[in-house]
């Protein structure tokens, strides 16, 4: 061997052994400097990297889903569009050549339906709506997980070519302000997961192709299972911040809150610049929606999901000249028994009041808001055990109680240790009687007084409970509805004034274990 080739060869042996001993210190430090690998929204297994918008479905995925905190698996089916709906060429195909409405809805995971059934959704209520009206329409799903008003923008002209609505809606929730705060996901700030990012005139200025943190390029190979990715992750998101900063664009230190809490920056003091400049930045992104929607022929809504931001935003969309699409206001006493157990997303009963207020505001005409109505109506049970099942996730809106000496839900005071109250939803079996027969199976430690309430606030029932295992029922005025929206509480006066343990605390608590309507 020559003297050159001998001096590369160990010249290449000694760069191969350094990289190997950096990697290998690299990975010893992220095994003790980092808690773990978490792809943020892409932990998810039906959402992929997407180069426009950052984040898409995962086209033709057919799997059940884990959706956070929510206890039950959630069946998802992505067509080949990349979002959570049925075959779009199949639906295009159906109005093709007919005077079929065409209505896109565009928004977050309230829209894709997070711990929900498809069926159970906001699509699928309005589609519903429209049926009942004999009202030909197809109704188009393209809510994506924690998209804001940066990725629908950019997503529109897309979804405007595809389909050609003659209706865009677009789903606002309190978060979308967060959601368009940074260039990245506010929720995984170690974990970044990139996006468009506009300015305040509505320019993209930056993410015009969106990156990856180098972990993602990997995390689907035996490579992902290393460590030292997470240490890349933290200098690449170094060099970002020096690139966001020569292009004034704001980095979480910029916000006077905690990065975690830009999901609440539509409740902040508005005075503040960077606050200013997110919401104007979230206004001026709906201007533009609203004037490209326009342009290809459609009309466009913003539908309002959540009563508590309407005296915020309300004034300032309408300003605009565009339609805003309100929750119901009679309807708001009903709010506590539309979120899913365990989460703050919406379920179906959200999901049918305010596709009758789209129906309405959208055609003009009245629109029925009788629970029998639901196309979920027929399968609200008329018992509910409150334990870890299919139907306490999905009609018991609240939190898991201590699974302690099978104590399955704990109240103290009308709210639970562990959550808030217990709010359930029950169908009682032939609506039109007047009266209806409430059971509860229940064991307590001590005496205490229990009350059950409906959505009006009406006490239905109050029970002397004593220490042991028994049945206890009550009859109940019922109404027209044919469900018994029910709260659980416990007098406060009628907890023992004894010290016991966080741990132990269910031992002072009322422990439900059923509640049926017959």
């Amino acid at each position: 061997m020559s003297p050159v080739l001998r001096k590369m060869r160990v010249v290449t042996i000694t760069v191969i052994a350094w990289l190997v001993c950096i990697a290998f210190s690299l990975e010893i430090y992220s095994r003790f400097a980092f808690e773990g690998n978490s792809y943020g929204v892409h932990q998810l297994g039906e959402i992929v990297y997407e180069k426009e918008v950052g984040w898409i479905g995962l086209a033709n995925l057919r799997a059940p889903s884990q959706h956070g905190s929510y206890p039950v698996a959630i069946p998802v089916s992505i067509n080949s569009d990349g979002f959570r709906d049925g075959d779009w060429d199949e639906k295009l195909q159906r109005v093709s050549g007919s005077h079929a409405k065409k209505i896109l809805l565009i928004g977050d995971s309230m829209l894709y339906g997070w711990g929900s059934d498809s069926s159970e959704r906001l699509t699928e209520s309005l589609a519903h709506r429209y049926r009942l009206a004999n009202v030909n329409a197809e109704i188009f799903n393209a809510g994506i997980p924690a998209y804001g008003a940066s990725q629908e923008r950019r997503l529109l002209p897309r979804l405007l070519e595809r389909i050609k609505p003659d209706i865009v809606l677009l789903l606002f929730c309190w978060n979308d302000y967060g959601d368009t705060a940074l260039p990245y996901d506010h929720r995984y700030p170690s974990t970044r997961v990139y996006k468009p990012f506009y300015d305040p005139q509505g320019a993209l200025v930056i993410n015009d192709v969106v990156p990856r943190r180098p972990s993602l390029y990997v995390r689907d190979s035996f490579l992902g299972t290393l460590r030292l990715w997470d240490a890349l992750d933290v200098f690449y998101y170094a060099f970002q911040d020096i690139v966001y900063k020569s292009r004034e664009v704001p980095g979480a230190k910029d916000f006077p809150v905690p990065i975690h809490r830009l999901d609440d920056l539509v409740f902040q003091d508005n005075t503040h610049p960077t606050f200013q400049r997110v919401e104007r930045t979230v206004m001026q992104l709906y201007r533009d929606i609203n004037v490209i929607t326009r342009q290809h022929g459609a009309a466009f809504f913003i539908v309002n999901s959540d009563p508590s931001t309407e005296y915020i935003i309300g004034p300032k969309i309408t300003d605009m000249g565009i339609d805003l699409i309100s929750f119901p206001k009679e309807y708001r006493p009903y709010l506590p028994w539309t979120y899913i157990y365990n989460d703050g997303h919406p379920n179906f009963l959200w999901a049918w009041i305010l596709s009758g207020a789209i129906y309405r505001h959208v055609e003009g005409k009245p629109s029925t808001d009788a629970f029998a109505d639901m196309p979920s109506y027929g399968s609200i049970p008329s018992v509910l055990t409150l334990n870890r099942d299919d139907l306490s996730a999905k009609y018991i809106m609240g939190t898991w109680g201590p699974p302690e000496a099978k104590a399955r839900w704990a109240l103290e005071g009308g709210n639970s240790r562990t959550g808030t109250t217990p709010h359930f939803i029950l169908r009682i079996p032939a609506s039109s009687k007047k009266e209806a027969r409430v059971k509860i199976f229940a064991w307590m430690q001590f005496e205490q007084e229990l009350v059950l309430s409906d959505h009006n606030g009406r006490r239905l029932c109050r029970w002397n409970m004593v220490p042991d295992l028994y049945d206890y029922e009550c009859m109940i005025e019922t109404d027209r509805s044919g469900l018994l929206l029910g709260e659980l509480t416990v007098s406060q006066r009628s907890v023992p004034n004894t010290e016991v343990p966080r741990q132990k605390s269910y031992l002072r608590l009322a422990a439900i274990f059923s509640i049926a309507a017959e």
